[in-house]
């Protein structure tokens, strides 16, 4: 039996800044009713005039497959339908709160702002007995303004633009008329159109308890998984790899910046261990951007062989942590298709760059499994560089630079910069002009490890596995204070960053290091308001191969080495 819920003043604010961000939302269309054999066969019009155009097998305008790596989290699926005759009720009054949801909707010539609101008004009334409304409930990701272009500019269906087919136009229609006619449902009586686990699907993104058992298809439909009452600072990381790093990396941050990313770490490494790249290979090959025969190359372009001398300085990569709502979901869409050319032909915008589909530029997460893995790695990784330099004795410790012969014209230096907190920016901003202030000095980034305690925090109040992070901060802190009695003139810096926990750790290489750094500072500086950071340089070449050594145990892509003794 249907049961009417009045969910008039069940209206969360936090609905449309998540479906802003990424939240599947809902729609619900309802099909006036038509009596005899007209609403049977127009139902399955639209159905199959939908499933063209947005299910597993649709294609986008202009007839190009919706492949999986150009269509992240894209999928819609059809999660429950009602069949309502309201003329039951015509010695009846309509309950308020359907006829409150149902005054919601609107048709294509309201669309088009050719009539009025109000001109629908009733269009869920039958003009003869037996005839009844059909309301059907979909869920997918940007549903809402991906039907109102495909109504009003694509789909061809007369009876969609002679206004038989009506739609919730914004999340809070939706929200009353889900709550209205389909709360209390069970499991959805339909199939998901992918597995849950496949990257189209926006279940994959979701959190492991959205959607029933943690990777099965049994979608439950409730409000709850369906309305978020609150943001979740999920994790994701982004792996960036030559030879294009620094274009790539410039790309990503200005993306990351305006997707409203914050950057929780980044740190500069080597060549990845054997898990590290089977992990990231396996879910490539999952994903469709490798295949299984891709190993041999995959390996030799991301991974330390045994056979090579442990001390290759000259690769680099830099691993990115970022935290935000649906962050995994969002970084895999603007990577885009693991392929650029595919990118290029099909006219996306991705941050993927390169010659082939194993020299990209970058490699993320596409799931929370994977994206777990990866933290662990990487926190295991920067633990054990972080308890190698903390212990050592005496202070300050008896390393040093060296340089190999025949670049002994090249100085290496070291940045350490602190972001305070309440500036309506992040690290993302700050790395961002860091970087191309460096470059344009002629500098190169040979260590980097920049931190923020803050949204780690977050990140782990919401479920993330950010404790690495948390651990390393008080380590970091307690390093730099000790550093900072031996250079005075970094205590600002130190104090800031030990009060806000935004931290950047930078060693940069290149000719008159120490002067270019000092006027790189002064460009990023002079691009950030007053009070915001602080910053210290390496005064002299002498100070900064003990700086340089303090905090990294290992340099990158660099012509400089740590000196142990």
């Amino acid at each position: 039996g249907l049961v009417l819920s009045d969910s008039s003043q069940v209206v969360s604010p936090v609905l449309a800044e998540a479906c802003r961000l990424g939240e599947a939302e809902v729609l619900v269309l309802g099909i006036r009713p038509l009596g005899g054999e007209g609403m049977p066969l127009l139902l399955r019009e639209v159905l199959d005039g939908l499933y063209a155009r947005f299910g597993p097998d649709g294609r986008a305008p202009g007839g190009r497959v919706l492949s999986a790596g150009l269509d992240v989290g894209g999928i819609i699926d059809l999660i429950a339908v009602r069949v309502i005759d309201f003329g039951l009720l015509a010695n009846h009054t309509t309950p308020a709160c359907a006829v409150a949801a149902l005054r919601q909707f609107r048709d294509f010539a309201q669309l088009m702002k050719r009539t009025p609101d109000e001109a629908s008004d009733g269009w869920w009334m039958p003009r003869e007995s037996g005839a009844p409304t059909v309301l059907l409930c979909f869920r997918g990701e940007a549903i809402i303004s991906r039907f109102s272009n495909f109504l009003s500019k694509e789909w061809k269906l007369p009876a969609s633009t002679g206004g038989d087919i009506l739609f919730t136009p914004t999340v809070f229609a939706a929200r009353q008329a889900f709550g209205t006619f389909f709360s209390g449902l069970g499991p959805s009586a339909f199939e998901q159109s992918v597995p849950c686990d496949n990257l189209r699907s926006p279940l994959r993104f979701s959190l492991p308890s959205v959607g029933g058992v943690e990777g099965g298809n049994d979608f439950r439909i409730s409000e709850a998984n369906l309305f978020p009452e609150k943001l979740s600072n999920q994790l994701t990381v982004a792996m960036l790899l030559p030879p294009k790093l620094d274009a790539v990396l410039f790309r990503t941050l200005i993306a990351c910046e305006q997707n409203e990313f914050t950057l929780v770490a980044a740190v500069l490494s080597g060549r990845l261990g054997e898990p590290i790249a089977k992990t990231l290979f396996d879910q490539e090959v999952a994903d469709g951007h490798l295949s299984s025969a891709d190993w041999p190359a995959f390996h030799e372009s991301v991974a330390q062989n045994a056979a090579d001398h442990p001390e290759d300085n000259d690769f680099k990569c830099l691993w990115l942590v970022f935290a935000r709502h649906q962050a995994i979901k969002r970084l895999a869409q603007l990577c885009g298709h693991g392929d650029p050319s595919l990118n290029q032909q099909c006219l996306r915008a991705a941050l993927r760059t390169g010659r082939d589909h194993i020299h990209n530029g970058i490699r993320c997460s596409t799931s929370s499994a994977t994206a777990e893995g990866l933290l662990v790695a990487l926190g295991r990784e920067i633990s054990q560089g972080l308890e190698s330099l903390t212990a050592l004795e005496p202070w300050p410790p008896l390393r040093s630079l060296g340089v190999e012969d025949g670049d002994r014209m090249l100085q290496c230096t070291l940045i350490v910069g602190a972001l305070a907190k309440d500036v309506g920016f992040g690290l993302v901003r700050v790395l961002r002009e860091l970087q191309s202030a460096v470059g344009e000095q002629g500098l190169a980034l040979v260590g980097l490890s920049a931190s923020d305690a803050a949204a780690a925090a977050g990140a782990a109040a919401s479920g993330g596995d950010s404790a690495w992070l948390l651990r390393q901060a008080p380590a970091l802190n307690a390093q730099l204070l000790r550093w900072s009695e031996t250079r005075p003139a970094s205590s600002a810096a130190v104090d800031l960053a030990a009060s806000s926990g935004r931290l950047i750790l930078a060693a940069c290489e290149g000719p008159v290091s120490v002067e270019r750094a000092r006027r790189a500072l002064a460009a990023v500086s002079a691009s950030m308001p007053k009070g915001a950071l602080e910053w210290y340089y390496s005064a002299s070449t002498g100070e900064a191969a003990v700086d340089v050594a303090c905090f990294f145990s290992e340099l990158h892509g660099s012509k400089h080495y740590i000196v142990e003794g």
